[in-house]
């Protein structure tokens, strides 16, 4: 069978993964900064969704969520004594005590741990495709607003300091907010 002939790289992949293009397709961050742990499990979790396993789902958007809480635990400084094996419920209560997430983000995380647990240790709890599909668009939200957002708020706060000093020496562009 011919493949792409005179493509080099054609002994080493014949085909790639499978990406669902339509009618959702996967969903993309910006950051650089998102461990890798917390990106293969949100991969696994949308592949699992797709095929309707809905506990494998809520396990890995769970174990996602833990990845985010230690990613964002073990970087700050205040919290050095953080081992590496923080449960998610530890996490979650850590990030809402340090502001980094407020009380509807803490509330909803409380949900997906409930459902993380049940599709982990319960047998006989149904997990309906609709609550799962919740439960992504919140590990979506967090994973977005802790590292997207924030990252892009810092830059937008950069520009901000950098008009002002320009305006403060006399050299800068006006205000796009207008005079004043």
């Amino acid at each position: 069978m011919d493949h792409f002939k005179g493509w080099e790289g054609e002994d080493y992949d014949r085909w790639a993964d499978v990406i669902r293009v339509h009618p959702k397709p996967p969903k993309t961050f910006s950051s650089y900064r998102i461990p890798r742990a917390v990106t293969e499990s949100l991969a696994e979790a949308d592949t699992t969704l797709q095929v309707g396993a809905h506990r494998a789902s809520c396990v890995m958007f769970g174990r996602a969520l833990e990845g985010v809480c230690r990613d964002v635990l073990e970087t700050d400084s205040s919290a050095a004594l953080i081992k590496k094996n923080m449960m998610l419920g530890a996490g979650l209560k850590l990030l809402k005590e340090k502001n980094i997430i407020d009380q509807r983000l803490f509330d909803w995380s409380q949900q997906l741990q409930a459902f993380r647990n049940l599709a982990a240790h319960s047998e006989d709890t149904p997990i309906s495709r609709e609550d799962t599909e919740d439960l992504q668009a919140f590990v979506y939200a967090i994973t977005e607003y802790i590292y997207d957002l924030s990252e892009r708020y810092e830059e937008f706060q950069a520009r901000q300091a950098k008009r002002e000093a320009a305006k403060a020496k006399g050299k800068g562009k006006p205000s796009p907010f207008g005079p004043g």
